[in-house]
């Protein structure tokens, strides 16, 4: 958490990550979500600007390959429910043999959170951590850890490559 203040108002935490780092079970709050939940609701907590939840890049919608000789193509405008019908296509000077397929693409509208209270989704990212299983641990600390960023999750990603790139090279 940046600034002194936020430091100051969440040191409970600081055991959770000491724990974390030497392997050990999490300490009290940690194991008991009622009691995680009570210990942040009656914490003071710094003002901080308001975060929105992140919104993953657009993301170009999947296409299978088509066969040799032939491309997917739209063939209808966008219907009612945006959706848009592609079909394949012969590309020009192809004599591939016939192929008959189509397929509808829906558009995903992106789930914009409204302003959020970072360190209530901290909370996850630490107890995901704590997981047995290193894949699960990583991946879902990572996540709770996205969302914790919110609008501004690029930055943490940018970090943790750094992070990763860094170690990687010794």
């Amino acid at each position: 958490m940046a600034g002194d203040d936020d430091t100051v108002s969440l040191n409970w935490v600081a055991p959770a990550f000491t724990a974390l780092v030497q392997g050990h079970p999490l300490p009290p709050p940690f194991y008991d979500a009622t009691q995680l939940r009570e210990t942040l609701r009656s914490t003071p907590l710094a003002p901080r600007p308001p975060v929105l939840g992140a919104v993953p890049p657009e993301r170009l919608p999947y296409f299978p390959p088509p066969p040799t000789g032939w491309t997917w193509v739209p063939v209808a405008e966008v219907r009612d429910d945006g959706a848009t019908r592609y079909e394949l296509d012969r590309l020009p000077g192809s004599h591939a043999p016939m192929e008959s397929a189509s397929l509808l693409v829906y558009p995903t509208p992106p789930d914009v959170r409204g302003p959020m209270s970072q360190p209530h989704f901290t909370l996850p990212a630490v107890l995901a951590a704590a997981e047995h299983d290193p894949l699960k641990a990583a991946l879902d600390a990572v996540w709770h850890a996205l969302n914790t960023h919110g609008e501004h999750y690029p930055q943490l990603l940018e970090e943790i490559w750094a992070v990763c790139s860094g170690r990687a090279h010794k």
